[in-house]
């Protein structure tokens, strides 16, 4: 045909995403606040959006010694990534449905709570970090314990080791918690 022009319909997916950090150096605190949310999509009834508070305590933020407690928030979908988190590896089991709350409605939640201890180690060219975290969502309940020995902050190259066992519990009965041993190690030269 001639005179033919394609006609299909060309859709463009479009997101939108902000931050606000706040900073008192004096008191050691920190505070973040990202939310991101997906405005357009080809399929109308996929909605991505998703909310993340953090507030962090560390006295010595030059340090990497000392304590660090930290409490996070999150609601929905990733608040940060842009479209890595967006289209990550669960979004093919998120397009199935239009259901609003597999698809990344802030009633999915997720509460963690952590802190770490540096500790000076090897005549102070190296830290010892013991770690421990709780997490709660309404999925499951998440217990991790752990530690990490790095570079004192400065010093040059990457050096990173660290073991973690993690916990995790659902309120399901007749289900077995999970428990996972996590080993870390990143070196650089």
């Amino acid at each position: 045909m001639a005179g033919h022009r394609d006609r299909r319909r060309r859709d463009a997916d479009a997101e939108a995403g902000a931050g606000l950090a706040w900073t008192d150096p004096a008191r050691g605190l920190t505070a973040e606040l990202a939310a991101r949310g997906l405005l357009t999509h080809a399929d109308r009834g996929f909605r991505e959006r998703g909310l993340a508070g953090r507030l962090v305590w560390d006295p010595r933020p030059g340090s990497d010694h000392g304590p660090t407690l930290t409490l996070s928030q999150t609601m929905g979908a990733s608040a940060t990534g842009g479209m890595a988190a967006l289209l990550g590896d669960d979004a093919p089991a998120r397009f199935v449905t239009n259901d609003e709350r597999s698809s990344g409605a802030l009633e999915r939640r997720r509460l963690d709570l952590d802190l770490d201890y540096g500790i000076d180690a090897f005549g102070g060219r190296f830290t010892v970090t013991p770690e421990m975290g709780l997490g709660f969502s309404d999925r499951h309940r998440e217990y991790r314990l752990g530690w990490r020995l790095g570079l004192v902050r400065g010093a040059p190259g990457p050096f990173d080791l660290g073991l973690t066992r993690t916990w995790r519990e659902t309120g399901d009965v007749g289900t077995r918690p999970e428990d996972a041993f996590q080993l870390r190690a990143q070196v650089r030269w």
